[in-house]
């Protein structure tokens, strides 16, 4: 056996400091054991490798590689993976981790940069992650985020959480994980489709409210839906019949309904229910427009109405007088909202305009002209715009103070509807929008992006209502369809 070293031994047989050029190093065999002697050959080596230059240590080595066989260098590479992983882990145990010497607000403050996935995966790392991943301050900041993760309204919000609250206290972080589910499957489109089956024609109307869906029809009837029902006669509650002509608006709050007609009247009916007995029936008609009645939207005391025979009309809740008349448009007034508590209303036409209104003095505040191309087919609005859709196929947002278009959403650019857009509603964060291409989309309010598109209807979607949890929709196929993103 020969070792190459780069030094000459001394008298005591140990390599000596010198740096001359390497050379062969007897071993003797002194009469020990094999065992024995291969261990003080070894050490020899080792001390004759300690002293050496790197560059010379590298070179005896490769010497020694050269000699050994493909068996010993595959097992020399299972050593050297071996040892890289123990000192790896010898590294690892050596390193403390940061968070255990941070006070617990800096710890906090990075904690709430990251987003709900990557916190969530921060719960695995160790017990004093999950302990600081698990604070409530974090939890509670995301369902607090001004607008990722909010409901559709403050008053939805408190009923969210009160479905995790106990004994005064919250679980904030069960009450997001509900809310980051929902804002996941709206914006991918994650959901689940009930067809409600009943009118024999074509539904032009609905309205939802928590679990009971209305919805109106060219047959001349509104049908009232309870979807805690399961499919079958209990899920159709009742059948109202009252117009002679087809029903083309609703609006539903609490337990008062309205409905208008192309018979050119507005009923009023009363919705209140329980297990044992029902008061539902029509309470009051209201007679005034002398066209068919297009639109309407009630407030506490008041409800104003649109007509084809170009007027908004403000009626009395209680008397069902008409108590002022708001004219200026040229053509059928097709959709209008109403903010009773602003005394503002706003309204679009077939004139192609679009006009806000002081409804306590019936002055028209601001008009926009030839705000599309062709007839204004819905309107909503907000705090700080106003959002329209039209027979053109387009959806416009404008500012509500100036009139002034601030985004164009079109099938081009925007993968927009690509038939007229017959229905759109919104809240603080999306809108809902339906048109004759059969689809049903969600767009981000404040980026006109589209989230996704619904497609399951087989016929122009006439008219749209959602909440936090669900979609409903109304179509020409005589359908009702309930998109439910809670169950996915």
């Amino acid at each position: 056996v020969r070792v190459m070293v780069a030094s000459e031994t001394d008298a005591s047989g140990l390599p000596s400091s010198s740096n001359s050029l390497p050379k062969a190093i007897p071993f003797i065999n002194n009469g020990c054991s094999h065992k024995n002697g291969l261990s003080e050959r070894a050490k020899l080596a080792r001390y004759g490798l300690k002293d050496l230059p790197e560059e010379d240590r590298l070179a005896v080595m490769e010497d020694l590689l050269r000699d050994c066989s493909f068996d010993s260098l595959e097992k020399i590479a299972c050593l050297i993976s071996k040892l890289r992983v123990a000192q790896s882990e010898i590294s690892f145990d050596r390193l403390s981790d940061p968070f255990s010497v941070l006070p617990h607000p800096i710890i906090l403050k990075i904690l709430s940069s990251l987003d709900p996935v990557s916190l969530c995966s921060s719960l695995r790392v160790s017990r004093l992650w999950q302990e600081m991943s698990s604070d409530v301050s974090l939890w509670k900041s995301l369902c607090h985020r001004s607008r990722d993760y909010r409901m559709c309204s403050p008053a939805a919000e408190r009923m969210q959480l009160a479905k995790f609250t106990q004994n005064g206290t919250v679980r904030w972080k069960e009450a997001f994980g509900e809310r980051y589910r929902l804002w996941r499957n709206w914006h991918s489109g994650r959901c689940t489709i009930r067809t409600l089956y009943g009118h024999k024609e074509g539904v032009v109307c609905v309205q939802l409210d928590g679990d009971r869906v209305v919805s109106g029809s060219t047959d001349t009837t509104i049908r009232c839906w309870d979807l805690q029902q399961e499919d079958g006669a209990g899920l159709l509650g009742h059948t109202l019949h009252g117009h002679s002509e087809t029903v083309r608006c609703l609006h539903l709050v609490n337990n008062r309904l309205a409905s208008g007609s192309n018979d050119f009247t507005i009923k009023i009916w009363n919705m209140e229910r329980s297990d044992r007995w029902s008061s539902i029936g029509c309470r009051r008609t209201m007679i005034g427009h002398t066209n068919y009645v297009r639109c309407l939207e009630m407030g506490d005391e008041l409800m104003i109405s649109g007509s084809y025979d170009s007027s908004l009309k403000l009626w009395s809740l209680e008397t069902g007088d008409c108590v002022r008349t708001l004219n200026g448009h040229t053509d059928p007034v097709l959709c209008e909202q109403y903010k009773e508590e602003e005394s503002l209303c706003v309204s679009g036409s077939s004139d192609k305009c679009i006009k806000t209104w002081d409804t306590r003095t019936t002055t028209n505040v601001m008009s926009i002209h030839h705000a599309h191309d062709s007839a204004v087919t819905c309107i909503r609005m907000d705090d700080h715009r106003i959002m329209s859709g039209s027979l053109d196929r387009l959806i416009k947002m404008w500012d509500i103070r100036t009139g002034k278009v601030l985004k164009t959403i079109d099938w081009r650019m925007a993968e927009g509807h690509t038939g007229v857009v017959r229905c759109l509603q919104a809240d603080s964060w999306r809108i809902v929008s339906s048109a004759d291409d059969r689809t049903v989309k969600v767009w981000n309010v404040e980026t006109a992006g589209r989230l996704c598109t619904l497609r399951d209807h087989t016929d122009g979607v006439t008219c749209v209502q959602f909440n936090d949890e669900r979609i409903v929709s109304g179509s020409y196929d005589k359908t009702v369809k309930v998109w439910d993103f809670t169950l996915c």
